[in-house]
């Protein structure tokens, strides 16, 4: 009689080729990437912090091929929250220190850029809030790898007051953790923006995982903007990187009180 071979030996080399393949992990539908980004946004929006981090600030002028000036300054940036009240939302207030300016000491009205960039931490995930929802067309991009989900964003052509800080046409991508759902990189073009004339405003950001107080958020490592004239060859570009974020706590000490000695 003949004796059966144990199962586990009876697997061919062609098996075991088909089980070590991957299983490719299904897209999530839009719907849920909305709702993750929304509430993530929701999140930053309302349990963020006050901290202060460091930041390097490089800003340059240009017309044409021939730079006018260029600043790079290093700063200590705080950004406190400013609570909501009957007229505003709750908004981060950016505080700068600067510390250098071209690598020499800051010394007072020194500091004025060609450019100054301004609220990035305050807006960054404003596309995202639930608020936002109604002014922008989302859609759900082929990625560029496995690894990512790649969503773009398009101001609809009818934004009104409640659409702050947005504009009708402006458009964006988002690169996004597949398993968080959380952006990795953001970028904006932005029509019609003020400053340098009227021109178009183009903002690209960066983000990791930060730990501030006892938890985790998606903040900006770097932040790159250009603002191009759209009657000249004028423009300027900004390119900021932030590093060793800190929560920002205020404590006090009671001193015991000593009694006045007696005569």
């Amino acid at each position: 009689m003949r004796s059966r071979l144990p199962t586990r030996l009876l697997l061919t080399p062609l098996t075991l080729l088909f089980l070590a393949l991957p299983t490719l992990a299904q897209q999530p539908t839009l719907d849920t990437v909305l709702a993750r980004l929304q509430q993530d946004a929701t999140t930053y929006t309302l349990s963020l912090p006050d901290f202060f981090v460091d930041e390097s600030f490089h800003s340059e002028e240009y017309y044409g091929a021939s730079q006018r000036q260029n600043m790079t300054t290093v700063s200590a940036l705080r950004v406190l929250k400013k609570p909501a009240d009957a007229k505003h939302p709750a908004k981060l207030v950016e505080l700068r220190e600067v510390h250098t300016v071209n690598k020499r000491p800051a010394h007072g009205d020194q500091v004025k850029g060609p450019i100054v960039l301004k609220g990035s931490f305050d807006t960054a995930l404003t596309m995202f809030t639930a608020a936002h929802v109604a002014c922008f067309t989302y859609k759900l991009l082929p990625p560029p790898d496995p690894q990512h989900l790649l969503l773009s964003f398009t101001a609809k052509d009818s934004v009104t007051d409640n659409c702050p800080a947005t504009i009708a046409g402006e458009t964006g991508r988002a690169l996004l953790n597949p398993q968080t759902m959380q952006p990795i990189h953001i970028e904006r073009t932005v029509p019609h923006a003020e400053g340098a004339g009227t021109g178009t405003f183009l903002w690209a950001i960066d983000f990791a995982p930060t730990t501030l107080g006892d938890h985790v958020f998606n903040m900006p490592t770097s932040i790159r903007t250009k603002l191009f004239s759209e009657y000249s060859t004028h423009f300027f570009q900004t390119d900021a990187t932030y590093t060793g974020y800190h929560h920002l706590t205020v404590s006090s000490t009671i001193l015991p009180t000593t009694e006045s000695p007696q005569p």
